[in-house]
């Protein structure tokens, strides 16, 4: 099951780390967010599997990009790691790379939205 567990930092800011969910410790406030992110990379999933399809590798950079932009902040450091490994194989535009990597980002996306839809705010 997963659990909430409530630390302070050395600065009293509260920080909230929702076990299984994020990667790493994050502010409660930037973890209030974390639901509609997880949500919205349902969209992101969506986007890169018809570009992954369609090998449409410049769509695959694009979002990947941007997904290594702000996972991290919201706490989702394996998903930025995924970005990139994922967006340097579609700037090869090499289909063998691609494909580990892909499943790997479906995997970790789909997994996180399932340990969303355990919790209850």
């Amino acid at each position: 099951m997963v659990y909430k567990e409530i630390l302070l930092n050395t600065e009293g800011i509260m920080q909230i780390t929702l076990e299984g969910l994020v990667d790493t410790k994050v502010d409660a406030d930037i973890l209030k967010m974390a639901p509609d992110f997880i949500r919205s990379r349902q969209q992101d999933l969506q986007l890169l599997k018809s570009a992954y399809e369609h090998k449409d590798y410049e769509t695959i950079a694009k979002v990947c990009h941007k997904l290594k932009g702000f996972s991290t902040p919201f706490g989702f450091t394996d998903l930025e790691t995924l970005a990139i490994h994922l967006g340097e194989a579609a700037k090869s535009k090499d289909i063998k790379a691609l494909d580990p990597h892909y499943a790997q980002m479906e995997s970790y996306i789909t997994k996180k939205t399932q340990q969303l839809l355990q919790l209850q705010f």
